[in-house]
């Protein structure tokens, strides 16, 4: 990826933005937008590791790892803080 790393984080900080806020809550959408950088940053290490910097692999591979990574550490903040539970 080289120097389109930040370029690449952009969509995980969108993504992280759109899951925090369906989830609803300040806390929820501070956190899925970490969990969607932290995503999106895992996608790019991925994507280069396997080779496949171009094309429709590597924007797949962000988008999941985007939302699973917004979806992940939100979920865990929703745990820890008790507004998950019922």
């Amino acid at each position: 990826m080289g120097d389109h790393l930040w370029p690449a984080l952009y969509p995980g900080l969108i993504i992280g933005a759109v899951i925090g806020l369906m989830l609803r809550g300040t806390g929820n959408v501070i956190t899925a937008i970490l969990g969607g950088l932290a995503g999106a940053w895992l996608s790019t290490w991925v994507v280069a590791t396997a080779g496949l910097d171009d094309g429709l692999p590597s924007l797949i591979a962000l988008v999941l790892l985007s939302a699973l990574g917004a979806f992940g550490v939100a979920g865990a903040y929703r745990y820890v803080s008790g507004s998950g539970r019922s």
